[in-house]
């Protein structure tokens, strides 16, 4: 009897050490949960609905309070990632912007286009190329059966940098509708292509000598100040002749009133 009150003593004594323990630790998970939902941050979501390639404003977006998680690089936690982007999706209000519905929009003149430049067989690139870099695109063409090497193009401005597959790269730039055409012409047809990159320190360089550089001043004709002549002042008759005369004339009176 002794010895079965003994073994339900210390039956209970490690039910009850088992029990505190696993107090302890649910306890301890559950607030770390609370901890968890109780940290939120601010994320962007659409404000009104969005239409395919509409340029985002800050009008078209409100910041909405979720709890922090693991997983939050992909959303939009701060307005300058939507500065410059448009939507490439469309959207309706209360969805949650995403760096997978929004992309970059090119600010290029009018009169330009983009064109994809990807790297194929036919398109090498020399160097890597990332976006706001300039390019000079040569081409080697078979003409009247004589292959023809050209610089097509010069300081071609890179608007975006894309990774394409088996570690190579795709970039788009901005051109001229006429230099568009001609470049997807031999795209399409040339041998070759090769795509460099142009020193971008040594451009700037010559850009603020020519800035710096004074513009030439037009040479101001001398103009020759022509001296006024000289009038030519009346010759005098010498007094000397005139008191001459008058001292003959006193010496033929003298010599009449002699002669008398």
């Amino acid at each position: 009897m002794i010895d079965a009150k003994r073994k339900a003593a210390i039956f209970l004594t490690i039910a009850f050490v088992l029990a505190v323990v696993t107090s302890i630790l649910i306890l301890s998970q559950i607030r770390a949960a609370q901890d968890s939902l109780g940290e939120r941050t601010q994320v962007a979501v659409a404000a009104t609905d969005i239409q395919t390639y509409t340029e985002i404003t800050e009008d078209m977006i409100e910041w909405v309070e979720i709890p922090q998680v693991e997983n939050l690089g992909s959303f939009v936690r701060d307005a300058s990632e939507i500065e410059g982007t448009i939507a490439i999706v469309n959207m309706q209000r209360g969805d949650l912007l995403t760096s997978n519905v929004l992309r970059a929009g090119a600010d290029i003149p009018e009169d330009h286009r983009i064109v994809w430049m990807n790297a194929t067989s036919n398109v090498v690139m020399d160097q890597p190329v990332a976006s706001g870099d300039t390019v000079d695109i040569i081409v080697t063409y078979d003409a009247d059966e004589e292959f023809t090497t050209t610089r097509l193009f010069e300081n071609v401005t890179v608007v975006q940098r894309e990774e394409g597959g088996e570690g190579m790269s795709d970039i788009k730039v901005s051109m001229p509708l006429t230099d568009a055409e001609r470049f997807i012409h031999h795209q399409n047809t040339a041998d070759s292509i090769r795509i460099l990159l142009a020193n971008q320190v040594q451009q700037s360089g010559i850009e603020d000598e020519q800035e710096e550089a004074p513009e030439d001043e037009p040479v101001e004709e001398e103009q020759v100040e022509e001296e006024p002549e000289e009038e030519e002042e009346p010759e005098e008759e010498p007094e000397d002749e005139e008191e001459d005369d008058e001292d003959d004339e006193e010496d033929d009176e003298n010599e009449d009133e002699d002669d008398e």
